[in-house]
């Protein structure tokens, strides 16, 4: 078991390190699409393990955004989804006319996303490389929520 983690940590890191690359090099670019920082994208409720969850993204300024996944519904996590909370991670984006790049890290395990912006939604893709999980997720503009 051991052997087969350490064999991923260089690709691990070659992906970490392609994205932020990409998230630079793109910021430099001239930006069409925007993020909407006045609220929160949510994501359709989830079942994992017979909990029921959501996800939110929370775009921060030009570049900063966070994210969690919680049993809370918006009302619950109002007080402490913000940056600089413990159980919120935290990442950059870069967008590119209408495509997304981004990555969110939380203690040792980050999330790398790409996806498209659709006027009030986002389609992403998503991979943790280290739980070597990926899937897609649609988030949808909650304005007004979380300000």
């Amino acid at each position: 078991m051991l052997r087969s983690i350490h064999k991923h940590k260089p690709q691990f890191a070659l992906r970490v390190l392609s994205i932020i690359l990409i998230c630079v090099s793109l910021s430099a670019m001239a930006q069409t699409h925007q993020i909407s920082s006045n609220g929160v994208y949510r994501s359709n409720i989830k079942l994992k393990h017979s909990r029921l969850y959501w996800e939110y993204l929370k775009f921060v300024n030009d570049s900063i955004v966070i994210s969690v996944s919680t049993t809370g519904n918006i009302k619950e996590i109002k007080d402490w989804f913000h940056q600089g909370h413990d159980g919120v991670s935290v990442g950059k984006y870069s967008i590119v006319a209408d495509s997304i790049f981004f990555y969110t890290t939380y203690a040792t395990s980050s999330v790398l996303y790409r996806g498209k912006i659709i006027k009030n939604r986002l389609n992403l893709l998503w991979e943790n490389p280290r739980l070597q999980r990926a899937g897609r997720t649609i988030y949808y503009f909650k304005k007004g929520i979380l300000q």
